[in-house]
């Protein structure tokens, strides 16, 4: 499959299967994805080679044996470096809520190195594939086993946030990534989910990271960046493209696309 093609089929895949039920747990020998994101929680290993990772503004080559773990709603990406073997295991709300239940306001920390350790969960990530259809209860087995593989050795991270909170900024995040294109601000927001800017910025800023602005233009470069990989549409004029996806000022466009891809549009 060539890169492009893998890039779009992934995209596309995960766009689909992102719901609350999805447990896919897969090995692979390719990995082309560009800068994305899901609601699901999402663990990427590496069993050969190299991958370089980003997740959220942070990049990094991953060796053999370790893991990356992108938290609902992190912008992630891989680039595979020479030939490699990679899991990827996908999963859905409903296998975390006891994880959720035990560790309130907490998520777990994205880069999972010690490959020692690490050589149980892949292991285990081994013997479960989408080979098998696993019932219901195994599948609540296999996620709550692997994750308190996780949590034993590398712990969780504090959230300085709510469940409410949550509710309310994943429905607020996942409304951006819908509606990207259209005019976005914390007013416009605020007053679309009924509650004050204020109270929308202090439930939004622990659960994105950063900068509401920032968050949108960086949703809206990706965008751009699927776009362009897509041959049917290189034809298009790039300015075409980022107004398309909401970008009003050419500037503003070529500063925040180099920020997460590293170089300027085109």
């Amino acid at each position: 499959m060539k890169d492009n093609d893998y890039t779009k089929w992934i995209l596309n895949n995960e766009i689909i299967y992102d719901t609350p039920t999805r447990m896919h747990i897969r090995s692979q020998d390719s990995c082309m994805a560009l800068k994305h994101f899901h609601g699901n929680i999402e663990f990427f290993g590496v069993c050969k080679g190299e991958v370089m990772a980003t997740v959220a503004d942070e990049k990094r080559v991953l060796h053999a044996g370790e893991i990356v773990a992108t938290n609902p709603f992190e912008a992630h990406g891989f680039e595979q470096i020479g030939d490699i073997t990679v899991f990827v295991a996908s999963i859905g709300s409903l296998y975390l809520s006891n994880f959720e239940s035990i560790y309130k306001r907490s998520k777990l920390p994205r880069f999972l190195t010690d490959a020692e350790y690490n050589k149980t969960i892949f292991d285990k990530m081994t013997l479960v594939d989408d080979k098998y259809n696993l019932p219901e209860l195994r599948k609540f087995a296999v996620v709550n086993d692997l994750l308190a593989d996780i949590v034993e050795r590398y712990g969780v991270i504090a959230v300085d946030s709510d469940i409410a909170d949550d509710d309310l900024a994943a429905n607020v995040v996942q409304y951006i990534y819908n509606h990207y294109a259209d005019e976005l601000s914390l007013t416009v927001l605020a007053d679309k989910f009924g509650v004050s800017p204020t109270s929308l910025s202090k439930k939004l800023s622990p659960f994105i990271g950063k900068d509401l602005r920032a968050f949108i233009n960086d949703i809206r470069a990706i965008k751009v960046q699927y776009i362009l990989s897509d041959p049917s549409m290189r034809d298009l004029p790039l300015k075409d493209i980022a107004f398309r996806c909401g970008f009003k000022n050419p500037e503003t466009f070529y500063r925040v696309y180099a920020r997460n891809f590293g170089r300027g549009g085109g």
